[in-house]
């Protein structure tokens, strides 16, 4: 019988075990790095948008997935979530971020300082994209944020200085 070799990472059946590992190595963008390491935040989107964020508010959006309000209230309880999680549609953009972002539609699932949620937002995160998916939502992303936990990096332009 052979051991695997405690010094390398385990070969992860899927990216959302990887994501919520401690074994990260290689190089990878900073946004890449936050992603995977930042319990509070969990998202649908390939690489997240650091803060700020713009975002606008989207009726249509709104009015999608709110037949849905009572299954995703359902899931989110089942899941561990016991208390005060608001649900808030956005379209997300990050007009000032260096690279080209396009403006994306998602439901956000927001929570304040929750003690009450489970240790791992991306299983409840994965049923909620199944589930509109079920419902042929295909074009909406989810995102389960603390906003008191979750690490809000952020970057902002430096003052230009003149020499006299």
């Amino acid at each position: 019988m052979s051991f695997p070799n405690p010094w390398r990472p385990a070969p992860w059946a899927n990216p959302e075990e990887s994501r919520e590992s401690n074994e990260e190595e290689g190089e990878m963008s900073v946004e890449t790095y936050v992603s995977r390491k930042d319990p509070c935040r969990c998202t649908t989107l390939p690489i997240p948008l650091p803060f700020p964020l713009a975002m606008k508010s989207a009726p249509k959006l709104e009015r999608r997935p709110q037949f849905l309000r009572p299954q995703i209230h359902q899931l989110l309880s089942n899941n561990g979530f016991t208390t005060g999680a608001r649900l808030i549609p956005y379209v997300v953009d990050n007009p000032l971020y260096p690279a080209p972002v396009t403006p994306q539609s998602m439901l956000f699932v927001i929570l304040r300082g929750n003690k009450h949620a489970p240790h791992l937002f991306g299983p409840t995160r994965d049923e909620l994209l199944a589930l509109f998916q079920a419902h042929n939502i295909f074009d909406v992303h989810v995102e389960i944020r603390d906003i008191d936990l979750c690490f809000s990096a952020s970057f902002f332009r430096s003052r230009q200085t003149t020499r006299s």
